[in-house]
């Protein structure tokens, strides 16, 4: 049984900085998200192992070698909410990191899954700061059925190497977020990735 259903996907996205070190990259991932965040993995201690041994050695897809981790979450934003946790690398210098949850407005008691409504929204913010302290990313957002790949200028399939941090310019990233049609609710740019004095916050509506 899908773990997920329905949607759309709200999608709490963020870029951070690859390592050459796979291992220590994503078992200090992992665990900074476990033990500071409080996300609860859905995942037996052998199917977890398995999975980062996955990521680690990658998997040959289509002529790439691919890295990713897609886990079953569980964590507490207004309630106990069902989650995914994906992790990919875009490129040799760039890893994205999602988390997916239901997003419609209305709860599924058919799915056993919680909707989000307007007054949930600081909770998911206040979540995404949190995220934000414990993996220092780049930059990160928030949207529905939309993450932070889309702010490259490409659809390329990933891993690629044009995503790197060199083809992403502020106001092109700020175009980007306010032209969306409903997609994008907040981005959020490290500064000094960037040449910049201070942080920059893109806030829709």
């Amino acid at each position: 049984m899908d773990w997920l259903k329905g949607g759309p996907y709200y999608e709490l996205s963020f870029l951070m900085r690859n390592k050459i070190d796979k291992d220590r990259l994503i078992k200090e991932l992992l665990a900074n998200l476990v033990d500071d965040l409080g996300v609860k993995i859905i995942r037996t201690s052998q199917e977890l192992k398995e999975e980062i041994n996955t990521f680690v050695e990658g998997e040959q897809e289509d002529d790439k070698l691919r890295r990713k981790i897609d886990v079953n979450t569980q964590i507490e934003i207004s309630g106990s909410r069902k989650s995914r946790l994906y992790i990919a690398e875009l490129s040799h210098d760039l890893l994205i990191v999602n988390f997916w949850f239901f997003g419609s407005e209305h709860d599924s008691k058919e799915w056993d899954q919680q909707g989000i409504r307007k007054e949930d929204k600081q909770k998911f913010k206040d979540f995404f700061k949190m995220t934000q302290e414990i993996v220092t990313p780049i930059l990160g957002t928030i949207a529905y059925e939309e993450d932070c790949s889309a702010l490259f200028e490409t659809a390329a399939d990933y891993p690629n190497e044009f995503y790197k941090l060199e083809n992403l310019k502020i106001e092109k990233i700020r175009e980007r977020v306010t032209r969306s049609t409903g997609d994008f609710e907040y981005c959020w740019i490290r500064g000094d990735e960037f040449g910049e004095v201070e942080d920059v916050e893109i806030e829709m509506g």
